[in-house]
């Protein structure tokens, strides 16, 4: 990450970055993030609306939806993110840019209403691996709000962002079940194949987005030589077919 040189105050733990003041809750998950998000552009996506509806799951800090904002500066943007010190950054970063079109929540996504223990290191407030799920970071847990996507959605969306550690099949669920998946047209989904090393979903999570008439290209990174089991990142751009 030694590439990545940006003005740092040090004493706030803001970046200055493509025009954004960026109040960051670590120097090295900043660095990572921005190298996915703003140089290899995980999350681009074309549309032919000057203000598309974009959801943003998983935002932490809001880099991502930072990047929406810079390529769509009119866009509507909805932003979901339960760590308290991450969603701190994201609730700054928005204010002191300015940004309009935005709403943040500061709760987890399930494919149930109520409440959600979810799992973090104390010791690395913010970090990118905050997990519902007890083998990504199995350290101190606390319980937050959990709500249904779907409930939020209410007309099209042009662009569902999903990146909630280990939670996707669960909301894409949800989102099937109350029919709202009919209203989103492409999808960035970060599946966490084997946080679980016995819990096996993504023939069920393809299956689900066949059945619900989208397409996909799948990127997968993998560590040579393969170790079985062993814990792997997989993004899946869905796009709907009809």
């Amino acid at each position: 990450m030694k590439e990545f040189q940006f003005p740092y105050d040090a004493s706030t733990g803001t970046f200055t970055a493509d025009g954004f003041q960026i109040k960051s809750t670590a120097v090295e998950s900043f660095l990572f993030a921005y190298k996915e998000i703003f140089v290899d552009q995980e999350y681009r996506f074309e549309s032919a609306k000057a203000d598309p509806l974009i959801i943003d799951c998983g935002a932490n800090i809001g880099l991502a939806t930072l990047y929406f904002k810079k390529r769509f500066p009119h866009a509507e943007i909805v932003a979901f993110e339960p760590d308290a010190a991450a969603f701190a950054c994201l609730s700054r970063n928005i204010e002191q840019n300015g940004l309009q079109g935005v709403t943040a929540h500061p709760c987890a996504l399930a494919k149930t209403t109520g409440s959600l223990d979810i799992y973090f290191n104390p010791n690395k407030p913010g970090a990118l691996t905050v997990s519902a799920l007890a083998g990504r970071i199995s350290s101190t847990s606390k319980t937050v709000r959990a709500e249904q996507l779907s409930s939020f959605i209410e007309r099209d969306v042009d662009y569902l962002k999903l990146d909630i550690e280990g939670m996707e099949l669960d909301v894409l669920t949800d989102l099937r079940d109350s029919g709202k998946i009919k209203l989103i047209q492409q999808m960035a989904i970060e599946y966490h194949h084997h946080i679980d090393v016995e819990r096996y979903g993504f023939s069920h999570l393809l299956r689900l987005l066949e059945e619900a008439g989208f397409g996909y290209q799948i990127s997968a990174r993998l560590k040579r030589p393969v170790a079985q089991k062993s814990f792997q990142d997989i993004m899946v751009y869905a796009y709907r077919k009809d």
